[in-house]
């Protein structure tokens, strides 16, 4: 078992470093680049579940949100049906950013699994899946 996480590991730190290589291209670091590709998923999605599937604090999220605010990739907006809510909105710079990380992200899974048959790539995403289910 031991191997397996050294290998888990080893295997995030490989897939960080092939896209930290792309990211610098972009002066964004691998927490912006996250942030903004979920909020492309779900744009104007709560500052609150955000922060959950990012398992970050809050200090540490609106640091980067000011960032990428600050360079006029994000906006964030108080719901109209609750002042408590901020939503968090791409603004077309933030889109067009957004989608070219998206192609950066698959370009470095696609060398990644130039090599595995299509089958493999299903399995291991179906074991994938049930370790991260067992995080929920």
């Amino acid at each position: 078992m031991e191997q397996i996480m050294q290998k888990l590991k080893l295997t995030m730190s490989t897939l960080q470093h092939l896209m930290d290589i792309r990211l610098q291209n972009y002066s964004l670091t691998r927490s912006q680049t996250e942030i903004l590709m979920l909020i492309e998923l779900e744009n104007g999605i709560e500052h609150r579940l955000l922060l959950e599937k990012l398992r970050v604090t809050s200090p540490t999220l609106t640091s980067f949100l000011n960032e990428l605010e600050r360079r006029e990739l994000l906006y964030r907006q108080v719901s109209e049906t609750d002042a408590r809510v901020r939503l968090l909105y791409l603004t077309s710079k933030g889109e067009d950013m957004a989608q070219k990380l998206r192609q950066e992200a698959l370009e470095v899974l696609q060398e990644v699994f130039e090599d595995f048959s299509s089958q493999e790539v299903e399995t291991l995403s179906e074991l994938l899946d049930r370790i991260i289910s067992k995080g929920d």
